[in-house]
């Protein structure tokens, strides 16, 4: 019973983390499919790292 309770609790944090993350993403200028390394161990923390330092695309089509 408590690998359904684990994988009830996963699914469900994913269902309500992901995709405020993936309409982040896209008001960014990035695919939604960038919110899938959130679900990553460690890919998670250099998924922030690069987008915290690579070029915004949507910001680079507003400085147009």
């Amino acid at each position: 019973m408590s690998t359904l309770r684990w994988l009830t609790v996963t699914i469900g944090y994913f269902a309500i983390i992901l995709p405020p993350i993936a309409r982040i993403l896209q008001r960014a200028g990035f695919s939604r499919w960038w919110c899938l390394f959130w679900a990553v161990p460690l890919v998670n923390i250099i998924a922030v790292w690069v987008l915290a330092f690579v070029s915004w695309p949507a910001i680079d089509m507003k400085r147009q």
